[in-house]
């Protein structure tokens, strides 16, 4: 049930007049001065904020040459998880495949295609493929750790463009974590194969050092990253801008209200004079002043 915001007594339902039957106060318009002034102060302090924020995105992404390449520098760990470390063929009566060591197809296959991380569970206990196999599943998941550190180092880079420390610290951490994984993954593939070798035929596998290539596009994400911690962007926050954040900031800790903002927060002597030019033309004050003068 509506209440009357200057009398405070409750309206009936059905009454659908603008204007209060006990006050006569036009409930539309009540405090459309005061509330006018509230959305003119949020609204300065709000596209400050944005422009805060744009600054703040351009410098950490365009501001320099390490800005510049860091952003190639994220995107690259996500080409290594392309990159075949080797493969595993088995051959039996009933059986014949071949796993090819790459991160993408592996960390699908192993949790959610093929299943394998849970099939071969059964064999690590078998005396011919249970070696390979238990190698096999902590490959899975080397893979696995790999892939998740070359996303989450885009999605850092992507959402977290503020371009301070914690970011760069956070990139840093998942390339060396990202690197782990890549050398983790070639280790047990490798123990895999040389157990599939020696298992007697019925598997067989080869691995190579193109795990090198992940393991580079990583450290130069490292690096790039550490390049920024040590080279940050230089962000320039206009005076009038940093006054309305300092009011925002305020406002948000409940140290002010919003009334005791002044409004205009900032005027500059250009904003001054743009205002009185665009109020002389609406009134064609200088038109009058000429006519003035002439007459």
């Amino acid at each position: 049930m509506a209440v009357c915001p200057k009398c405070r007594k409750k309206l009936k339902i059905w009454h659908v007049s603008q204007y209060c039957p006990y006050c006569g106060t036009n409930i539309v318009f009540h405090s459309f001065e005061t509330n006018f002034e509230k959305d003119k102060r949020i609204a300065e302090m709000s596209l400050a904020n944005f422009r805060v924020k744009l600054e703040k995105a351009k410098k950490a992404y365009v501001s320099g040459w390490p800005q510049k390449l860091k952003i190639a520098a994220c995107v690259l760990p996500l080409a290594g998880l392309f990159i075949p470390f080797g493969s595993l063929s088995v051959s039996t009566a009933l059986l014949e495949k071949t796993i090819t060591f790459w991160a993408m197809d592996l960390v699908y296959n192993a949790f959610m295609g093929e299943g394998y991380y849970g099939a071969f569970a059964a064999f690590t206990g078998a005396p011919v493929f249970g070696a390979a196999a238990a190698a096999l599943r902590t490959a899975m998941l080397c893979f696995t750790v790999m892939a998740a550190c070359a996303l989450a180092i885009l999605l850092t880079e992507l959402f977290c463009f503020a371009g301070n420390k914690r970011t760069g610290a956070v990139i840093t951490a998942f390339s060396l974590l990202g690197i782990g994984g890549a050398v983790g993954a070639r280790i047990f593939c490798g123990t895999a194969v040389k157990a599939a070798n020696a298992s007697g035929g019925a598997l067989t596998g080869s691995v190579n050092a193109l795990f090198l290539i992940p393991v580079l596009l990583f450290a130069f994400a490292a690096v790039m990253a550490i390049l920024c911690l040590k080279k940050p962007p230089v962000i320039v926050i206009k005076e009038g801008d940093r006054l309305r954040m300092e009011y925002r900031e305020k406002l948000n800790s409940g140290e002010i209200e919003l009334m005791d903002i002044p409004s205009p927060i900032y005027e500059s002597e250009e904003d001054k004079k743009e205002k009185e030019r665009l109020i002389r033309g609406a009134y064609h004050m200088d038109e009058a002043e000429e006519v003035s003068e002439n007459g």
